[in-house]
């Protein structure tokens, strides 16, 4: 049976390492012609590796959720753990290159790449909030009024109101016993 490649977890220097390539961009430090490409290639290949062990954390995160019992998942997956992750996803502000002029936003090439990027995921996550069997099993007294309100997203908002209101369910069910 073959092996397959065991990727680790990236470490502090993989992180000072993009910084310094950040920085080196902004600053477009010359470099000698001859080792450009060499340069390039390394950066090129340092970029994939960080890409491959990224997106496989992103699969185990999956499983992890998929899988792994409510206690756990609660010690994983909470609001403290999960928001310094979702504030650095869907930040996007001035600094990423974008101007105003004459009452009209331009964008950078990157920064309209990004801004396209969390659109996309936006939509995502609004669809999944917005679903009805979703909304009516986290919200279920909201969703009714928030179904007989209508309009927009009315399913997202019964969420929304739940969660500001903060309602332990009293009517809570042990199933197999």
């Amino acid at each position: 049976m073959a092996q397959t490649k065991m990727l680790k977890t990236l470490d502090e220097t993989t992180f000072e390492w993009i910084e310094y390539q950040k920085r080196k961009q902004k600053e477009k430090i010359p470099g000698r012609p001859n080792d450009e490409s060499k340069e390039q290639n390394i950066r090129r290949q340092r970029f994939f590796h960080i890409r491959q062990v990224a997106q496989k954390e992103i699969v185990d995160l999956t499983r992890l959720a998929e899988i792994l019992p409510e206690d756990q998942q609660s010690q994983i997956f909470n609001d403290n753990k999960l928001w310094p992750f979702l504030k650095a996803l869907f930040n996007f502000s001035a600094s990423y290159g974008v101007t105003i002029e004459k009452d009209e936003l331009i964008y950078t090439p990157e920064a309209e790449a990004r801004r396209l990027r969390l659109i996309k995921l936006c939509y995502d996550i609004i669809s999944v909030l917005n679903e009805s069997t979703f909304a009516e099993l986290l919200a279920p007294t909201l969703h009714i009024a928030t179904a007989i309100e209508g309009g927009a997203l009315a399913n997202m908002r019964a969420i929304y109101y739940e969660s500001l209101s903060g309602v332990k369910r009293i009517s809570v069910r042990k199933t197999g016993e």
